[in-house]
């Protein structure tokens, strides 16, 4: 069925269920793949044509999403524009679909900024890892700052030989 239907071609990244790399070699009764840590897997085809295949290198391009947590009185404005523009600067950001920036969730001690942009499936993994520490960057450039979760503890009837003391 795999030589018939073809979901994955040799070259091609995917992962299927407990078996993840690159197609090396696609045989009548077996699959070769290379793991992403440079392993050789030798995958029986009928394991493979009963798995669900998630095949990353099929289409011409993916989607890049990104979250960026900044804390909750900085100029959301200023945020998204920051990373809108940095979008916008990358060559490597395909244009169609536009690369969106919003607020994406309002978390405990932050406020969630989410940026989606598209990438060809070469320049994926760089433009991804470029994406976060320049993002970083520049939300700091912009005067926001990138807060550590954090919580108040209020101890309720606790004994008077408790309060103030350090452990």
């Amino acid at each position: 069925m795999l030589l018939w239907l073809r979901p994955f071609r040799i070259g091609d990244s995917i992962d299927a269920g407990t078996v993840a790399g690159t197609v090396k070699e696609v045989g009548l009764f077996a699959t070769e793949m290379q793991s992403s840590d440079g392993i050789y897997l030798f995958v029986p085809n009928s394991e493979l044509g009963n798995k669900r295949i998630i095949n990353y290198s099929r289409l011409p391009t993916r989607q890049i999403d990104l979250k960026f947590r900044v804390a909750c009185d900085d100029n959301l404005a200023d945020g998204r524009q920051a990373l809108q523009a940095l979008a916008g600067s990358d060559a490597r950001v395909v244009a169609d679909p536009a690369p969106m920036v919003f607020v994406d969730e309002l978390d405990e001690s932050a406020v969630v900024l989410r940026m989606q942009v598209w990438a060809a499936n070469a320049d994926y993994w760089m433009l991804r890892r470029a994406l976060i520490e320049r993002g970083k960057a520049t939300l700091e450039s912009a005067g926001l700052s990138i807060p550590f979760p954090q919580r108040d503890i209020h101890l309720k009837d606790a004994p008077p030989t408790m309060i103030g003391k350090a452990a």
